[in-house]
């Protein structure tokens, strides 16, 4: 039920049903498309304003494994529009990482070459994925974000 809801082939209510029987939660469905909602956080102190940063002199995008729910919370977080040119959510483009499709629509939809991104991704799976297409790609440790990378990189 998770993989359709990423993917956008389940809605809401039928997702937040399976959530609470899988769980068996004794919640309401409000409770708990709240708590599912809740799950995501605060950025890592200093993203923000690195973004910002980065905005001034790189096309900036966020692909994103996530659901409906999560990206209306999302902006309670960060203002995506303002952090990123482009915005591509798995639920949105009904495909997501590390399915090769899941790169090949913003590279399509944003007219650039593989070989002209870099990609920054926690999961192993999804570097192996973009690299795989020719994306210079960088695994991130969860635990510390982007930041590091980005430091080491010579971008901030």
């Amino acid at each position: 039920m998770f993989t359709a809801y990423e993917i956008g082939k389940c809605d809401d209510d039928t997702f937040i049903k399976a959530l609470i029987s899988t769980f068996n939660l004794e919640l309401s469905p409000v409770e708990a498309s709240k708590l599912w909602q809740e799950w995501v956080g605060e950025t890592y102190t200093g993203t923000k304003e690195a973004l910002m940063k980065l905005r001034k002199n790189y096309v900036t995008a966020c692909l994103s494994n996530t659901n409906a729910l999560h990206w209306a919370w999302l902006p309670k977080q960060i203002d995506i529009e303002k952090y990123f040119h482009h915005n591509y959510a798995s639920h949105l483009i009904n495909v997501a990482k590390p399915n090769k499709n899941s790169f090949l629509i913003p590279i399509k939809d944003m007219n650039v070459k593989p070989s002209d991104i870099w990609f920054f991704d926690d999961t192993l799976a999804n570097i192996r994925a973009a690299q795989n297409i020719g994306i210079s790609a960088f695994h991130v440790d969860r635990d510390v974000g982007v930041l590091p990378s980005l430091k080491e990189l010579g971008v901030l």
